[in-house]
């Protein structure tokens, strides 16, 4: 056989037709795997906050193209190995080149498929479940693009390995050929949405507290992970986007608005679902907009108190983490409701004010802050509050709120009194036991807690708002 017979390829019209109808049906079937995969793995995202993988029109473009690319270039591969795989190239040397360009084109497409399943496989492990909401901090579009144009150019190059030392004189031609129809097939089937995934975006994000209502949450250094979720219940507290000239709280559960009046109601079938051991160590944990007032948010917390409610958690941001633009974080501040009293209950001098010196703080609508009659700047209140402490190791904490302060000033100045005793304790345990006092035993934390109580009360003059 001389070189122009071993580099004819002898097909017939059917195997010729065979083949091309097969690799596009394979095309079809795996881009439309591809896609369905990939929209599985956004209804996989969904929170229980209503919040999704979202993907804008020109991330849904490239990856659709990209996946159109994959699914054309598979299709190419089923095709090539109908065409090849044929008993009458014989077994000299053209049929041994012809039968490694059907084993070459086998072992792409499985190979293939089995690292990128892995990879994939790895990324939604490590992006999607194990860094919370990891699918809204990371995106591989635009900034690694490049990586899909490799992948493609290799892929498609790599199929026309052996073809091209066997065909050297018509295998440019055909490559050329190839490359027109995989692109143009491409383009074609990246236009294509199996599903709407506009309505699916639209319909999870309805529910999304974010898309209807404005819900700032403060930052925090200090927090509690959550890690008692069957005992926790989530509270909203939060303004209607199309309120803006004068906004009123709005408490929304479970994506519906109740008022405080109802609000009873709704703690008592949480309560209902629970066994009685575990109600008193139930945590409502409230994701509060900034700008609420605390007159409001003292309502709630008597009403909630009301119900038999002994614990609360304020909602925060970690400091240290990204949760993206709609932030909806599980850890929070927890805050016994038996902190709050009124001014109805608390006498003028305590009956036990020989026992501790008390540290009166009164927080202002405006930020200030008087301590011990003191008018302290911001920059200046942890200073003085902890100058005050160590002169005064038995204190308690006053806290006169005024009923217009925003929540967020109120829980800064929270957090900085949490900052405060953290810091005592730390350095004490340091120097007690010679490591943190997160770190100690039950027994030493709890001595380390009696030198260092957070002992705090505040009172909110509802009366006045």
């Amino acid at each position: 056989m001389n070189k122009s017979q071993s580099e004819t390829l002898a097909l017939s019209k059917f195997r010729l037709i065979s083949g091309l109808i097969f690799g596009l049906l394979y095309a079809i079937s795996f881009y439309s795997l591809l896609f369905m995969t990939r929209e599985s793995l956004r209804i996989i995202s969904i929170t229980h906050a209503n919040d999704i993988w979202v993907l804008t029109d020109k991330q849904v473009g490239f990856y659709n193209l990209f996946f159109a690319y994959l699914a054309s270039i598979v299709g190419q591969s089923i095709c090539f190995t109908i065409w090849f795989d044929a008993p009458h190239y014989g077994y000299g040397r053209n049929g041994y080149r012809i039968n490694s360009i059907v084993n070459d084109q086998r072992n792409l497409i499985w190979y293939f498929l089995s690292w990128f399943s892995k990879l994939a496989f790895i990324f939604v492990l490590l992006v999607g479940m194990v860094y919370q909401r990891g699918f809204n901090l990371f995106s591989f579009h635009p900034e690694y693009n490049f990586l899909f144009i490799f992948i493609i150019i290799v892929l498609f190059f790599q199929s026309w390995n052996t073809i091209r030392v066997t065909f050297i004189r018509q295998s440019k031609r055909w490559i050329i050929m190839a490359l027109i129809i995989v692109s143009g097939l491409s383009i074609g089937l990246s236009k294509i949405n199996l599903i709407d995934y506009k309505a699916i975006n639209k319909m999870v994000l309805s529910k999304n507290i974010h898309t209807n209502y404005t819900l700032q949450l403060p930052e925090s250094m200090i927090y509690e992970p959550a890690v008692k979720q069957s005992l926790m219940e989530d509270i909203n507290v939060v303004f209607d986007k199309n309120d803006s000239i004068n906004p009123t709280p709005k408490i929304i559960i479970d994506s519906e608005e109740i008022t405080l009046t109802e609000l009873p109601k709704k703690v008592q079938e949480w309560q209902e679902k629970r066994h009685s051991v575990a109600i008193p160590f139930m945590i409502y944990r409230l994701y509060i907009h900034g700008e609420v007032k605390m007159a409001f948010i003292g309502r709630l917390k008597t009403v909630l108190k009301a119900c038999g409610g002994n614990q609360i958690g304020y909602a925060v941001i970690p400091a240290n983490y990204n949760y993206g633009h709609r932030p909806y974080p599980k850890e929070y501040i927890a805050v016994p409701l038996s902190s709050q009293i009124t001014q109805l209950t608390i006498p003028a001098v305590p009956p036990t004010a020989h026992q501790y010196t008390a540290i009166t703080i009164n927080l202002h609508s405006k930020g200030d802050m008087l301590v011990n009659e003191v008018l302290l700047h911001e920059q200046d209140h942890k200073s003085y509050i902890r100058s005050t402490i160590e002169k005064n190791p038995n204190y308690r904490f006053i806290c006169h709120i005024d009923p217009n302060t925003p929540y967020r000033l109120y829980l800064r100045n929270y957090i900085q009194l949490k900052e405060i005793i953290t810091a005592l304790r730390n350095e004490y345990a340091m120097e007690k036991y010679g490591k943190k006092y997160d770190s100690l035993d039950w027994e030493d934390s709890k001595s380390v807690k009696r030198i260092y109580p957070f002992a705090y009360r505040e009172i909110i003059d509802q009366s006045s708002e």
